[in-house]
């Protein structure tokens, strides 16, 4: 089955559907440096570098190319200045990263589409964004009687067993048939307990991060032996680990990050008086970490792995691909003997 990725950054998303067994037929992704590092893992993609508005609809697709498409347009696409919603919202020059996308599904058709964004998206302006979203895609007409229906989860990356408080509104789109999908992702959520009982549990920063060793001004360390559950399950055979470099901290920083109890979240700081914001500053070890905000790049964990000195920046491709192979099996878009993501577990 081919799929096609749409905003694909660094190629998450399309890890979780190659390792399910679809094919990533193409991506598109507008910053060339971000699109050499998504060929060094997909070298067999065909990688679109360009900016989506020039691709869209200009005959880069073609009609049935692919049997899903993938990806989250930047949340800055649905950022409505004022307190009112504009009368058409596709057309709203503001959210042109959506309608791009949405025009990609329309030229395409797909049998599915799997959309993710932030889970404002569901609240920004009382919900009336989401529910045009929701509406677009309903009211798009192939010309034939099979239109799209569309459901939507919220997924908390810490319920499977990702040492990170993130939560994602997850759209599914499905042409012409409807299915039950909380039934479908208890389910997945029971075979992977049965094959890993351990899959779902908490995890904290020290869980997955304990074993680095000291940073180095290359950022080439030596790859130490996994110690816990989640160090083992994702452990590579390399020698050595890239890009373990050190934040430079102001003696102040460094000072408070003394003061963070392992496990504390909202840490006070005697000194100021004040409480951290856990999205802003370093949290305890032994604790979840936060995600950074939008102002600090696209990193996707900061957590403080030694209270002393260090943080580190821990990526991890979250957990939620099982649910949705599941919910694919259904709707036949896999076949029973599709390997899983997640060690044969199917």
């Amino acid at each position: 089955m081919k799929v096609i990725d749409l905003f694909s950054g660094v190629g998450g998303f399309s890890t979780g559907f190659s390792q399910a067994g679809f094919k990533i037929s193409r991506a598109v992704e507008f910053d060339k440096q971000i699109a050499d590092s998504f060929l060094f893992n997909h070298q067999n993609v065909e990688m679109i570098v360009d900016d989506i508005r020039n691709i869209d609809q200009s005959g880069t697709f073609e009609r049935r190319e692919c049997e899903v498409i993938i990806g989250g347009p930047p949340c800055q696409g649905f950022s409505m200045a004022g307190a009112r919603i504009r009368s058409n919202f596709i057309d709203d020059p503001r959210n042109y990263l959506f309608k791009h996308y949405y025009n990609v599904v329309q030229a395409i058709q797909p049998k599915m589409f799997v959309m993710e964004n932030v889970k404002g998206l569901l609240t920004m302006e009382n919900g009336r964004i989401f529910n045009e979203i929701v509406s677009s895609f309903e009211k798009m007409n192939d010309g034939s009687n099979d239109r799209y229906h569309i459901y939507h989860k919220i997924f908390k990356a810490s319920s499977y067993g990702i040492p990170q408080s993130r939560e994602r509104v997850v759209v599914f789109g499905v042409k012409g048939r409807e299915v039950d999908l909380d039934f479908e992702m208890d389910r997945a959520r029971e075979r992977i307990v049965r094959k890993h009982p351990s899959f779902f549990n908490p995890c904290t920063v020290w869980d997955a991060i304990s074993n680095l060793g000291p940073t180095s001004d290359s950022g080439i360390v030596i790859n130490n032996s996994p110690e816990t559950d989640y160090q083992k399950y994702l452990a590579s055979d390399s020698d050595y680990i890239c890009n373990h470099t050190m934040t430079s901290h102001s003696s102040e920083a460094i000072g408070r990050m003394k003061k963070i109890g392992c496990g504390d979240v909202t840490p006070r700081f005697p000194d100021t008086g004040i409480y951290a914001n856990p999205t802003v500053h370093s949290v305890g070890i032994g604790a979840p970490a936060f995600p950074m905000p939008a102002s600090g790049g696209t990193s996707a964990l900061l957590a403080t792995a030694r209270p002393a000195s260090k943080a580190f920046i821990l990526p991890k491709i979250t957990g939620w691909t099982a649910s949705i192979l599941i919910f694919l099996r259904k709707l036949k878009l896999l076949s029973a003997k599709t390997a899983s993501p997640y060690r044969g577990v199917y």
